[in-house]
């Protein structure tokens, strides 16, 4: 599973995480979306980096051995389990966007 960050259009400091479906077409990661400031994608990235955990308020992350579950706290009914190397690239991928610093 291919996972990439989208900075928010009409949202200043605003992402959405998606993951790319087999012809490339973004598509919402769960059943809500998976979303945040800045400062939210920093704490998800460093989670996921040091296998831990962050639940904020519209995205949260659970690094369970190889996998990582994703959700939003606010809106999804069913988390998404996506394998550690996809989280840890879309670590590197924020950190190349300027997300954290």
């Amino acid at each position: 599973m291919s996972l990439q960050a989208r900075r928010s259009q009409s949202i200043p400091d605003w992402f959405v995480i998606e993951r790319l479906s087999v012809e490339g077409a973004p598509e919402r990661l769960t059943d809500a979306a998976v979303e945040g400031s800045w400062e939210d994608m920093a704490a998800l990235a460093e989670a996921v980096e040091r296998g831990g955990r962050f639940i904020g308020r519209r995205c949260a992350v659970v690094v369970h051995g190889d996998q990582v579950i994703m959700w939003s706290p606010r809106n999804s009914e069913t988390p998404t389990y996506v394998p550690l190397e996809d989280a840890l690239a879309l670590a590197r991928q924020l950190r190349a966007m300027g997300a954290l610093r």
